[in-house]
């Protein structure tokens, strides 16, 4: 069996056991209650409860999403990964350790509760000079724009931006055609070719 097989058998049997368990425990209880499934009908305080929702989250979110959707589809079927960052890794599991290693130890729970709560939040339209309207807060955008985002990016894909863009009076929509996806110009996460695209729109947009 090839290491994707095996990280795949052994995630579904990890899934069924947890899911046998989880079933075995909870007879005779409510199958609606949040407070049972989360932490067992125990008495948490709330600052210990932030703390497992946190860990919980930044968890889910290293093992599962954090690789997956840093980059394409294609850049995975291409190999890329395996030269990721000038490595030569033998194999997908071993690029999965160093992405591990690489972000787990500085990104920090809090931080990720942070930004997750800004995406779920921000809005430019929650102003009273706007009262929601979020075309009207788009529109009264008026200094020189280029947007520029990945053709690949799957956490922000370039047809949210064309939306906005048109928009904005004075902006401009330039897409990165790039496969490194969320990663397309990002220092050591992508080429040159990306970085350069980049770069040429920066010069222009600070020159005029």
């Amino acid at each position: 069996m090839e290491a994707w097989e095996i990280a795949l058998l052994a995630m579904s049997i990890y899934l069924i056991l947890a899911f046998a368990l989880g079933l075995a425990a909870g007879r005779g209880r409510s199958l609606f209650s949040v407070s049972e499934y989360a932490v067992g009908d125990r008495g948490f305080s709330l600052f210990v409860m932030w703390f497992l929702m946190g860990g919980t989250i930044f968890s889910a979110f290293s093992f599962l999403g954090g690789p997956g959707w840093a980059f394409s589809k294609e850049f995975y079927k291409q190999g890329l990964h395996l030269s990721w960052l000038g490595e030569n890794f033998k194999n997908t599991q071993e690029f999965l350790d160093a992405w591990h290693s690489f972000f787990t130890p500085k990104n920090d729970a809090n931080n990720l509760l942070t930004m997750l709560d800004t995406w779920q939040r921000a809005d430019v339209s929650n102003h009273p000079k706007f009262n929601g309207d979020l075309e009207k807060a788009l529109a009264s955008i008026s200094s020189p724009a280029i947007v520029m985002p990945g053709r690949t990016d799957m956490y922000f894909p370039p047809e949210d931006n064309e939306y906005e863009v048109s928009l904005m009076p004075n902006a401009e929509l330039r897409v990165i055609n790039s496969i490194y996806g969320h990663g397309a110009g990002g220092p050591g996460f992508s080429t040159e070719e990306d970085d350069e695209f980049i770069d040429k729109a920066l010069i222009e947009l600070l020159e005029n």
